[in-house]
């Protein structure tokens, strides 16, 4: 019996790290911290895109960064499910706005190739979530 809380994605990237170097505790929060960087740099993209402003990108993402409660998914080995979460949403977030977009620097990635990019962030992340009904790239809003 799998049981409620049956993540695969999640099961997989322990199953790869303890083939990897093994399951120690550096190695586990070292883990969550890379994937924590990598979604604040997926953060900081998607918020540059966003908005105009001066220096809006830096000051969110470091707030988001620094905040005390974050620092819990990092310690915390298997909170490296929250960190997927962050890391697939954030990936959506950015590829939709890519999809959405008309700036010409965005004119280089294909929408379709987008839109597809971002549908697949979005089901990896519900595959994370175990109620399965947030939304957070609102991707199906665009059909």
């Amino acid at each position: 019996m799998l049981g409620y809380y049956y993540r695969p994605l999640l099961t997989l990237s322990f199953m790869i790290e303890n083939k990897l170097w093994g399951l120690k505790n550096t190695s586990l929060r070292l883990m969550n911290l890379i994937i924590y960087i990598l979604s604040l740099i997926f953060l900081y993209f998607f918020l540059k895109e966003q908005s105009e402003k001066k220096y809006f990108a830096e000051i969110a993402t470091l707030l988001f960064a620094f905040y005390p409660v974050n620092a819990e998914n990092i310690v915390w080995a298997v909170a490296r499910s929250d960190l997927l979460v962050l890391f697939w949403g954030t990936l959506t977030f950015l590829f939709n706005f890519f999809f959405r977009s008309e700036c010409p620097k965005c004119q280089e990635f294909p929408q379709k190739k987008a839109l597809k990019s971002s549908n697949f962030f979005y089901f990896i992340e519900i595959e994370k979530i175990q109620s399965g009904k947030l939304n957070f790239g609102g991707t199906f809003r665009t059909f």
